[in-house]
């Protein structure tokens, strides 16, 4: 995270860069820990998981409370503003309830039939991680990957089109192993406990935000007038305020244990992959300013060139004086996948510092082939939506 020297920083940016830093403390001292560690003892504190569900439990307290006292006001014998009081709190508790994961946004959805071949190479990393075999592939347009649950059972692990093709064949495996890792290590941050409890919060933070908007003419209707005025003046500044500092507590309460998920998830990657495949992610990671230079270029190249085939010519120029630029680059400005990840280069030292490790699983030019053709045309449907994009914004 780099800031720009003599800019002001609000306070909320400098409450972040604070917060990274207490985090990425934590990371280095995991670093410390697990790159001495014996593989078996690796496994995630259950204190600091039971601590971050703790932390939510309010939430949900809250969402029940809304909805009995509701009910009571409404159904037990009461005067009319007691009642209307009661369809208040059950219009809140329906705004605001906790709802099931959803997919996130992607170009192509493929199942065990679509892509038998990918689905063999999860099956095989997922024996090896102890993880659950997703139910379904989504490939998407982002610079990254994840998995996730879609409704109460359902599984996916979801592919970036850009870090797909951007990795090396074993930095491929390495991401899916770190995928599956986090089934296997029950990242709680993805299970419905706490996931449910932050989409709350959002709501609760998108409501008291509301009256602000009217204010300013973005929004008119019930929210509209003097009452707009007086909620947004008054009431909304304190209770937004005590949402984001709850949200904070929410996020500063699951850091620890996210962090060491990741990292788990990372030493999976290396064991899977082997330690030079998991390095090969990483750095591809860290490439990432690269692949989108060169997607931008392709996109409003008039001659339009076929995009993936760009961002690999780019990628193959690279030599190790540019890969050992980038890290050094990335370790100044502690650059990260997101807020939620250590900073990378933590992660390159943690795997870099364990005893190389051999890959497991590297599938022959067969098995490549065939998993080549079944996601051709979800990643060519992919650079076609990420091309349109950029050039609407130009």
């Amino acid at each position: 995270m780099s800031t720009t020297k003599g800019a002001a920083r609000s306070p909320r940016d400098r409450f972040e860069e604070y917060r990274l830093r207490l985090v990425d403390g934590y990371a280095e001292r995991l670093v410390g820990t697990m790159s001495s560690a014996q593989a078996g003892s690796t496994r995630s504190l259950r204190s600091t998981r039971v601590v971050g569900a703790l932390v939510v439990l309010p939430v949900h307290l809250l969402t029940l409370a809304s909805l009995v006292g509701g009910l009571y006001l409404l159904v037990a014998p009461h005067t009319w503003p007691e009642r209307v009081a009661g369809l208040v709190l059950l219009l809140v508790c329906y705004g605001t309830r906790p709802e099931l994961p959803k997919r996130p946004a992607y170009v192509a959805r493929l199942g065990p039939d679509d892509a038998p071949a990918t689905f063999a190479l999860l099956r095989q990393v997922g024996e090896l991680v102890r993880a659950p075999v997703p139910d379904e592939v989504l490939v998407s347009r982002a610079y990254n990957a994840a998995v996730g649950r879609a409704g109460l059972r359902g599984r996916f692990v979801e592919l970036g089109a850009p870090l797909w093709v951007a990795a090396p064949p074993q930095a491929r495996v390495a991401l899916i192993a770190h995928e599956l890792g986090h089934l296997a290590h029950r990242d709680l941050t993805n299970g419905l406990w706490v996931s449910t409890a932050r989409h709350t919060l959002r709501k609760w933070n998108d409501v008291f935000r509301t009256p602000s908007a009217a204010t300013h003419g973005t929004r008119r209707g019930f929210w509209g007038g003097g009452i707009a005025v007086v909620l947004s003046t008054l009431l909304f500044p304190l209770l937004r305020g005590l949402t984001g500092a709850y949200t904070s507590l929410v996020e500063w309460a699951n850091a620890p244990s996210h962090r060491r998920q990741e990292m788990l998830a990372d030493l999976d990657a290396a064991r899977v992959a082997g330690t030079d495949g998991a390095l090969e992610l990483l750095d591809t990671i860290l490439a990432k300013l690269s692949v989108e230079t060169s997607i931008s270029s392709a996109a409003v190249d008039g001659r339009r060139p076929d995009m993936w085939h760009v961002v690999t010519e780019r990628l193959a120029a690279r030599g190790p004086e540019e890969r050992s630029r980038a890290r050094a680059t990335a370790t100044s400005e502690r650059t990260r996948v997101d807020a939620s990840h250590p900073a990378t280069t933590l992660r390159i030292r943690l795997v870099d510092g364990r005893p190389w490790e051999a890959p497991a699983v590297v599938p022959d030019a067969a098995e490549w082939g065939a998993i080549d053709r079944e996601l051709a045309r979800p990643l060519e449907a992919a650079a076609k939506a990420i091309g349109e994009r950029i050039r609407y914004r130009r």
